[in-house]
């Protein structure tokens, strides 16, 4: 880690439902029906687009899957595409051109060894590599360990602050009053843990 600490401008994961709702609809409505998906109809997302100039990206708007969907809607729209959340194989969706920006996170890609390994294969391209959240708090710390530590990452992604999200942390990442957060500057993930919590919750020890 740098000396200095680096700030990530915070992107609470629950916005993405307000943004990207109304083309998921469009979508399914016109682009898959039953019996077979056929090849995406870009004129109405390209209009969709138009309309909303001020989206900052689409994200994941089709399966995983769908590499030649990707590639034909990143093609049609102006707008970046954001894709790659779970799918395991990265290098797959820049070789097609099926994506402008790559998700990664500690959780469902390897941990900080595949973080740091996509990010960089990404940053080879000229691609950013945008971390998602990690679906605990303890991973929430280990994804912005890594996101501080590249540069072709701009957010930092994670669920907004709620009770029942706090959990087996003696502290966790705060947002400031200007929207960011900021690594930690002592070595490793600088976080303890609440054994206590873990202790009186834990059901089950094999």
């Amino acid at each position: 880690m740098p000396e200095t600490a680096r700030g990530l401008p915070c992107e609470p994961a629950r916005t993405h439902l307000c943004t990207t709702r109304h083309l998921v609809r469009r979508f399914r409505r016109d682009n898959r029906p039953s019996g077979g998906s056929r090849p995406i109809e870009s004129s109405s997302l390209r209009r969709q687009a138009t309309k909303q100039p001020d989206y900052y990206w689409y994200e994941e708007p089709l399966n995983d899957y769908d590499l030649r969907g990707y590639a034909q809607l990143c093609q049609a729209l102006d707008i970046p595409v954001v894709v790659a959340g779970s799918y395991r194989t990265s290098a797959q969706y820049i070789l097609q051109g099926a994506g402008d920006i790559l998700r990664a996170d500690v959780y469902w890609r390897g941990g900080i060894t595949g973080v740091m390994k996509i990010a960089h294969l990404c940053e080879a391209f000229g691609i950013k590599a945008e971390l998602q959240d990690g679906a605990s708090p303890l991973m929430d710390i280990a994804n912005l360990h890594c996101a501080c530590a590249i540069r072709n990452c701009d957010f930092f992604e994670m669920l907004v602050h709620e009770d029942s999200y706090r959990y087996g942390l003696k502290q966790y990442v705060d947002i400031d009053s200007n929207g960011y957060v900021w690594a930690p500057s002592e070595s490793g993930l600088e976080v303890e843990m609440d054994w206590d919590y873990i202790d009186n919750h834990t059901t089950y020890t094999g």
